[in-house]
């Protein structure tokens, strides 16, 4: 989970910093997000997977019918020990039981009640899939936590960046300003060390932001 998520968010960081960054609002991040989460596919099969089990739970309502095969063989077999012969019957045979036997059976049932127990399956199937949709909500919610501190720390990365500039230019000026102040005589080369000092401070910042 974790290294999807981290995925997902250096997925998003290469978005933000495009130059269109200003033009994507929260909600296209969140959509992008989603888009490229593995696990949000699992919605639809929480759905489906519960329509497939209720479907099937309530076929036991229906009429359910049964075939059975069986073939045996009888080592012995039962005869009728009568001589028809001594009893006038001449010529009359008596046929003998086959060693093998074969028994077909088919069965019609159907369930007339059941003491509540499809509709309490029915409904622990229900329960299961309003739990495993909240697992994915909560996935989801901190996919979306994730993104607002990415979304809102790039903002306020570059309204820093921007102040930084804005710092540099015009320390800059006064760079300008206090080396015309040293020609004239008005200012020492320490005010002017003092100002280059916070520049480069400046400039160093603006590197970190870059790179961060």
């Amino acid at each position: 989970m974790d290294m999807r998520i981290k995925t997902i968010i250096f997925f998003l960081a290469l978005v933000s910093y495009a130059p269109c960054f200003a033009q994507l609002s929260i909600e296209a991040c969140y959509e992008k997000a989603r888009a490229n989460y593995p696990l949000i596919k699992q919605y639809g099969l929480i759905e489906k997977t519960k329509e497939y089990n209720l479907s099937n739970a309530a076929k036991g309502y229906l009429p359910q019918v049964t075939f059975s095969a069986q073939a045996t063989y009888q080592s012995d077999v039962t005869e009728i020990p009568i001589n028809l012969d001594a009893i006038g019957l001449t010529g009359v045979e008596i046929p003998s039981v086959s060693q093998d036997q074969y028994k077909m059976e088919l069965a019609l049932s159907q369930t007339l009640w059941d003491g509540g127990a499809i509709r309490s399956e029915r409904k622990t199937l229900r329960t299961q899939a309003e739990v495993d949709q909240r697992d994915m909500d909560v996935s989801m919610y901190t996919i979306n936590e994730r993104v607002n501190q990415l979304y809102f720390g790039v903002l306020l990365a570059e309204a820093q960046l921007e102040q930084n500039k804005v710092l540099q230019a015009e320390l800059r000026r006064n760079c300008d300003q206090v080396s015309s102040y040293i020609k004239n005589g008005i200012a020492n080369q320490s005010d002017l060390d003092a100002i280059q000092v916070d520049l480069l401070k400046a400039k160093q910042t603006e590197a970190q932001f870059e790179h961060t």
